[in-house]
């Protein structure tokens, strides 16, 4: 991985990725020069743990809302991001957010952008109904961020590895790693290949291969997901 004039972030694959070995995807993660400040912002009770609810800088002028859950006992204490395909809200719906800080990690369950607290109204859904009806309502939103040259892909991996920075930078925090399950796999796996600080990552019933929706007639997986010069 490495950076270049235009920020981006060149990852070189293997055949696990379902291209040639050796190609190289440009994935459009603009460089921050600064570290993605946070705040706690409220506090709360969850199945008996206690849960910050916390805010971080993505960007300067994006902010990503999350909940960070904690295990009993004092710390410092391992921490995960959490990328659930449907937001943090479904992180906990789901049982995962809980089941991992029991588990003792420190979890931060996130809403990437476009997605929980982040998503657009529905009424500016790009005005074109028929399009969110039949690709689904992100690609609405992918579609706007390609006209201006970026990929929401590349934006939403920067939201994890930001999480992980903020993670890092608190005191009761060692050690950070990335976890995703569906749509959130993906940008997991991404964030782990270009942050070289990440410990470790799992990914859990998401797409791992591009090759594979080119073998399929049918998939479920989002625009959203698609890097250009991939798909």
């Amino acid at each position: 991985y490495k950076d270049t004039a235009a920020g981006s972030a060149t990852l070189t694959v293997s055949t696990a990725a379902g291209l040639t070995p050796g190609t190289q995807v440009v994935v459009y993660v603009e460089k921050q020069s600064f570290a993605p400040a946070g705040e706690v912002v409220g506090q709360v009770e969850s199945h008996g743990l206690r849960v910050e609810r916390v805010v971080y800088r993505s960007e300067a002028d994006i902010a990503v809302p999350g909940l960070l859950f904690w295990p009993e006992g004092e710390g410092p204490h391992p921490g995960l991001v959490f990328v659930h395909g449907q937001g943090k809200e479904a992180a906990v719906a789901s049982g995962w957010a809980g089941r991992l800080a029991r588990g003792g990690f420190a979890v931060l369950a996130i809403d990437f952008r476009g997605i929980g607290e982040t998503a657009p109204p529905p009424q500016r859904d790009g005005g074109h109904p028929y399009d969110a009806f039949l690709l689904g309502s992100q690609a609405n939103v992918s579609r706007s961020a390609l006209y201006v040259g970026r990929s929401l892909f590349g934006m939403r991996v920067l939201d994890v590895m930001q999480g992980a920075a903020y993670l890092r930078g608190r005191g009761d925090v060692r050690g950070v790693g990335v976890a995703g399950t569906g749509a959130g796999a993906l940008l997991a796996l991404y964030a782990g290949a270009l942050d070289e600080n990440v410990s470790y990552v799992v990914a859990h019933r998401g797409l791992y291969a591009y090759r594979r929706l080119t073998e399929s007639l049918f998939h479920s997986h989002p625009f959203s997901l698609f890097l250009p010069g991939v798909l």
